[in-house]
């Protein structure tokens, strides 16, 4: 036995044995910092549609909205009555260490209307 502990072989399995605990405590690291919680696509945008539509129903009050398009990531172009606007989703910072989906605002630009109605 006290040439078993002095053996070369003996030498590589400690070594090797020691990898898999490094491997799990990285692991355990990685997992317990913070991570975002990302709704998904759909989700979001199905949110981000709601809040257009409530901020366009609180600028027009009692005029329809006749069709919201999604221009790019963050931008919509909504056409309510004869007046036509863009809202661009703006992202809200958020605090150190939140988790959740992103927080955000709806900012409507200018309307630009065609006929005598707002």
């Amino acid at each position: 036995m006290k040439h078993y502990l002095r053996s070369w072989h003996f030498e590589q399995r400690h070594k090797a044995f020691g990898l898999p605990f490094i491997g799990a405590a990285l692991s355990l690291v990685l997992l317990a910092s913070p991570a975002h919680a990302v709704l998904p696509p759909n989700v979001e945008q199905a949110r981000e549609l709601a809040s257009v539509t409530e901020a366009v129903g609180k600028r027009f009050p009692g005029q329809p909205i006749k069709s919201i398009t999604r221009q790019t990531f963050d931008s919509y172009d909504v056409l309510v009555g004869t007046c036509r606007l863009k809202a661009e989703i703006v992202t809200l910072p958020t605090p150190r260490g939140m988790v959740g989906p992103r927080q955000y605002t709806v900012r409507l630009s200018r309307p630009k209307c065609t006929g005598t109605e707002q």
